[in-house]
């Protein structure tokens, strides 16, 4: 049976910038040489900023401070409906944002 790691790294590279931010978070947890190739795919801009933050927060003390007050007060966020209520209000909406909306993890948040 093949696996991911037994296709070359030049298909694997064109499969990292097809995948949503959860999933390029999991990545790179899946073995050394995705660690490696995911840094190096094309990914768009807006994601890749993301997960350069994600990764950012999760090195910070202040993340592992304010974790246990967020995980208590964390509600449920339907973030389809806030796009659809933001499109109803104006014509436009930044896929950058867009993309911050729908991808960043409720549980990746500094609580404030």
């Amino acid at each position: 049976m093949t696996q991911l790691n037994d296709f070359p790294n030049e298909i694997l590279l064109h499969i990292f910038p097809h995948m949503p931010l959860k999933s390029l978070i999991a990545a790179y947890g899946v073995s050394k040489l995705w660690r490696h190739l995911a840094p190096l795919a094309e990914i768009i801009p807006p994601r890749r900023g993301l997960l350069d933050l994600y990764f950012n927060i999760m090195e910070s003390p202040i993340f592992e401070r304010t974790r246990p007050w967020l995980l208590d007060n964390l509600r449920p966020f339907n973030r389809e409906a806030y796009i659809e209520a933001l499109l109803a209000q104006h014509d436009y909406l930044p896929d950058d944002f867009r993309i911050w909306i729908l991808e960043w993890p409720a549980k990746a948040v500094i609580a404030c």
